[in-house]
């Protein structure tokens, strides 16, 4: 019997055991794809563990449904249910402290906590919840001090950005660098960044020259080393509206309105039969539509034991909402980046990117464009007549106010970009402490433009009509190229274990270069598109004396350019015991584009940080986990206004002009001088002051930072303005030089903070807020105490650069209400305007109390610049659930309103509804009347408060549980959707009131912005 039991005893254990299964595989670095060693395994079922082995290798018992966990020190624990699968690959991701992850800085990295500048970072995770179509909306109330602004909501429309205030007249874009090469943001696919890194105060000195507006550097995604293929693949699909109307008068109202306003004026009446008027036409709605939009981006990595690659592709495709396919933007991005092992101490790096871009676009953004037409024409008329012909534009309204249906119909518009870059580097460990990178950059890029204007007759006596044969095509080719070569040693010792140093020490060698060509020609056979080239039409060269003939500008010509730039620095980096930081600085430029005397910058710049909570009194607080103080001073450079101006310090024979002969019956083109020189011009030279704190509480769950900044730039370069005592700009082909405007102060406090809470094992929150404000004020200018652009209305004198006030203010006269009465106009000051008053018009302000009202009572009315921008965002995690909310404010801006026709016969907002009727029916609105009168002189009153808080974007994610991707061998599914421009709450009138223009002085006029339009997508990530 006890054989038996025996017996029976063996075969059942070795039955149960037979039953057990085993599960193993490897344990893997997700970033490095090298193998993780000893990482600790437990089967919390049982309560039994193991390790992997020096390679990653492991091994463990385990049953179906059973619980593994898997964790290392400085990794994310893995805790995973067994299904079917008994081979595991468990890639682990850092576990890094957000005070020991690395960030760029320039020529190098640090630990986020030794940074003793003014950096802010931006990863990919917002990027992944924004799904920007261009990469420098993730910048876009996610960092302090950074303000983003669009010039409009037209497919592919240009970016404003700016860093810490506004403080060159030209040109304000930070320079980009993506992984170290000289680039811009059109130049990268959103899904291929990693991190963006703002390098705002004296941190961005190692650039020198390029750093007057500070800096961006971009970090691109990578492949992994020893992992196999892994493909990724995102998509969106959605519309596009218009996100606001703008509220003008339906018909009925613009009748009444009319009539007044003629009878008020000594006339008749225009609209007898008011009822009979209805609503009239939308004209708004009649050019509006939903847009499409879609993007397919592509992702391959992987690598093996000394290589690793990453392949991706993207294409965007979106309609405009005006003008749908007509304004059809295409963007491809190709992008291939290799890294080589080629031997245990010499890297290759290597990364080429591809980039196509096709912009069909419409005039939708200005005078005379299609919004100014939709916004101005009579509501009355029908879009088309009886026969369905589009109808003509009324004879009594503005010659340039036309059918904006019409317009859209007649634009025929082409752009087309192509640009190769290219970027390889070295990394070579020559000796343990001592490391050299050289890298090369090159970019080349092509445009090619194409517009055509064909024969249309308008409307009586307008602008735009084009007699026949008189139909004209324009063509423009662009080339801009440049290289950049660096050269970078570093040395890293540290000493008696406390003191660690860093020195680098580089050269750069630069050079752009490029040319362009144009010509227009007429009379394009059968009036078409399709056959508008210049090489089909007839070469202009008609009598001077014929005005019926078209005269483009620019018929013919072209321009060259080169400039070349050098640059030496160093940067000497020191750290006591990770408490006491200091770096120091120093960097010569040199450039082609100054003269002899003034060729040559030096900038030179310090930072300083104290990490206090590593001090005694402070390291074992439960509140302060970590506190540093630190403070930056340096001088930059800026030259962005000479980018594309060959030698502004001589003049060329590079211009073109024409000259008339045989009585002016004939014309020829020839060469003649161009720009005239300015051998004094020098760099702008900004003077960069940061102090500031960052500080980690509640067990790092919440993070501030604090900064208080001043920023002095002197030497501003402008373009084409008048000099005084220099004659000669004005000659055929020439223009004024580059001169040195003036000095511009901007100051202000920075603050951010970030909560994170890890409310249970389902639920995460994090929410963000930063908080700027900037004092900007023009402190010294050089030439004739202001410089001034024209632009409200019929050309009159609107924006200014002015000694004691911010860059673009409005300049007008102030306005203190309506006049009542005649007794009210007989005790105030006596106009000089030009133009009789009455009761119902404007009252302005005698400035300088000598009893007139002239231009010299003109005075600051009014600035585009905020006095504070604001941030908030929000992200929530639940079980397989994201949620992401980001917004963005702005306080304080303000807009000139000049997209409003000064024309008896124009629609008008209907805030004309509440107009001046007599003493006492408004105090803010004046009268309508035809007859001339000083209403539409530019004043306070076309000067709006832009201030807005705007939802920006709203997304909601779901990831498919892991165990039902398991069974079809994919690694994450991600559905969502998203709404981008949710709401803008504002009081301002017109279409957008964070759009501004692209010049610098005048960006706050509003002559008919693209409205912003609103985005509904839903989108798919896939990887596997």
């Amino acid at each position: 019997m006890r054989n038996i039991l025996l017996y029976l005893f063996v075969i059942t254990t070795h039955l149960c055991v037979a039953q057990e299964s085993t599960v193993s595989g490897k344990t893997v670095n997700s970033k490095t794809g090298e193998p993780l060693p000893f990482v600790n395994i437990i089967n919390k079922s049982k309560n039994a563990g193991t390790t992997s082995d020096f390679d990653g290798i492991f091994s463990i018992t385990a049953e179906k449904g059973e619980v593994l966990e898997f964790s290392s020190v400085g990794f994310k624990t893995i805790t995973i249910v067994v299904g079917d699968t008994k081979v595991l690959d468990i890639q682990f991701e850092e576990d890094i402290a957000e005070l020991e992850s690395v960030v760029v800085i320039g020529y190098g990295t640090q630990r986020k906590k030794e940074v003793t500048g003014a950096v802010a970072t931006v990863q990919a995770e917002v990027l992944d919840q924004l799904q920007p179509q261009k990469a420098i909306e993730g910048l876009r109330g996610t960092t302090a001090g950074v303000q983003v602004t669009q010039q409009g909501g037209n497919p592919g429309a240009a970016f404003n950005i700016a860093i810490r205030g506004v403080s060159s007249n030209v040109n304000n874009e930070p320079q980009v660098f993506i992984d170290g090469g000289l680039s811009d943001f059109d130049n990268i696919n959103p899904d291929d960044i990693e991190t963006f890194t703002v390098l705002k105060d004296a941190q961005a000195a190692i650039y020198g020259v390029s750093a007057g507006n500070g800096v961006i550097l971009i970090t691109t995604k990578s492949g992994r080393k020893n992992r196999k293929a892994s493909f990724s693949y995102s998509t969106y699909t959605g519309f596009q509206n218009v996100s606001k109307k703008i509220n003008v008068l339906n018909a009925t109202e613009y009748g009444l309105i009319q009539n007044e306003k003629f009878i008020n004026g000594g006339g008749a009446i225009r609209f007898p039969n008011i009822a009979s008027l209805g609503r009239g036409t939308d004209w708004q709605e009649e050019i509006f539509t939903e847009a499409p939009v879609t993007n397919h981006s592509i992702q391959v990595t992987g690598g093996g034991e000394k290589f690793s690659y990453l392949l991706s592709g993207a294409h965007l495709d979106q309609e405009g909402a005006i003008g749908g396919s007509k304004a059809k933007y295409i963007r491809d991005n190709v992008r291939l980046k290799l890294n080589v092992d080629l031997y245990p101490t010499l890297k290759l790096f290597t990364d080429v990117n591809y980039l196509h871009t096709n912009n069909r676009g419409v005039f939708a953004n200005g005078l005379g464009s299609v919004t100014f037409n939709a916004l101005n024409s009579e509501p009355y008329l029908a879009v088309r007549d009886e026969n369905g012909v589009l109808t003509l534009g009324s004879s009594d309204s503005s010659n340039e106010v036309y059918n904006p249906v019409t317009q859209l119909q007649n634009s025929y518009n082409d752009f087309d970009q192509s640009r190769f870059s290219g970027n390889i580097a070295l990394d070579y460990k020559i000796l343990p402490n001592l490391r050299l990178k050289p890298r090369f950059n090159i970019t080349s890029q092509n445009d090619k433009a194409r517009q055509f204007t064909p024969s249309f007759f308008y409307g009586p006596s307008k602008s735009a009509n084009i007699a026949d044969e008189e139909n004209t095509v324009s063509e423009q080719f662009r080339v801009n190229n440049n290289y950049v070569f660096d050269f970078v040693a570093t040395y890293n010792k540290t000493f008696a274990e406390k003191h660690q140093t860093t020195l680098t020490v580089g050269t750069t060698a630069q050079r752009f270069w490029g040319y362009g060509i144009s010509a227009s020609a007429f009379n394009i056979p059968f009036n078409s598109w399709e056959f508008a080239t210049v090489a089909n039409g007839t070469i202009f060269s008609p009598s001077l004396e014929d005005d019926e003939r078209p005269n483009p500008e620019n018929f013919n010509g072209k321009y060259e350019y080169e400039n070349t730039k050098s640059a030496f620095f160093g940067r000497f980096q020191y750290d006591f015991e990770g408490k006491y930081l200091f770096s120091a600085l120093y960097r010569i430029d040199k450039s082609s584009s100054f003269g002899p005397e003034f060729n040559t910058g030096f900038f030179p710049s310090f930072t300083a940080g104290w990490v206090v909570s590593e001090e005694r009194f402070l390291n074992e607080s439960n509140t302060v986990n970590f506190l540093k103080l630190r403070g930056s001073y340096g001088i930059v450079g800026n030259d962005a206004a000479l980018s594309q101006i060959s030698g502004a310090f001589r003049s060329n024979i590079n211009a073109t002009s024409d000259y008339a002969i045989g009585g002016g019956n004939q014309v020829i083109f020839g060469v003649a001088p161009g720009r005239l020189p300015n051998p004094s011009l020098k760099w702008e030279e900004a003077k960069l002051f940061d102090v500031g704190i960052d500080l980690e509480l509640f067990n790092n769950k919440v993070s501030v930072v604090a900064d208080y900044f001043n920023k002095t730039t002197e030497d501003l370069l402008v373009d084409g303005l008048e000099a005084e005592g220099i004659s000669g700009g004005s000659a055929p082909g020439s223009s004024f030089p580059v001169q040195n405007a003036g000095t511009v102060v901007n100051k202000g406090f920075e603050f951010s903070v970030n909560y994170n809470k890890q409310i249970n094992k389902n639920l995460e929150v994090t929410i963000g807020g930063n908080f700027t404000t900037i004092d900007n004020e023009v402190t010294k200018v050089n030439q004739g105490g202001f410089i001034e652009r024209r632009g409200f209305r019929l050309d009159q004198a609107s924006t200014r650069f002015q000694e004691g006030l911010p860059i673009g203010s409005f300049y007008g006269y102030q306005t203190d209400g309506i006049f009542q009465t005649q007794a009210e106009i007989d005790n105030h000051a006596i106009y000089n305007l030009g133009a009789p008053v009455a009761p119902g018009d404007l009252r302005f302000v005698d400035i300088n109390n000598d009893g007139e009202i002239t231009e010299d009572d003109r005075t600051y009315i009014g600035d585009p610049l905020p006095d504070f921008t604001l941030g908030i965002n929000l992200t929530v995690e639940y079980k397989g659930f994201d949620l992401g909310v980001y917004t963005y404010a702005s306080v304080g801006n303000e807009l000139l309103r000049s997209y409003e026709r000064d024309n008896p016969a124009v629609n008008q907002l209907d805030y004309v509804l509440g107009r001046w009727t007599g003493p006492g029916s408004s105090n803010t609105i004046p009268r309508v009347t035809t007859e001339a009168n000083n209403n539409g002189v530019l004043s306070s009153f076309y000067v709006e408060d832009a201030s807005y808080f705007r939802i920006n974007n709203v997304q909601l994610g779901y990831n498919l549980p892991s165990d039902m991707l398991d069974k079809l061998k994919i690694e994450k599914v991600r559905v969502y959707g998203t709404v981008n421009n949710l709401y803008t709450f504002t009081e301002y009138k017109g279409y957008d009131p964070a759009a501004l223009g692209g010049d610098v002085i005048s960006r706050g006029v509003d002559n008919g912005f693209y409205p912003s339009v609103r985005t509904m997508t839903l989108g798919l990530n896939v990887k596997f």
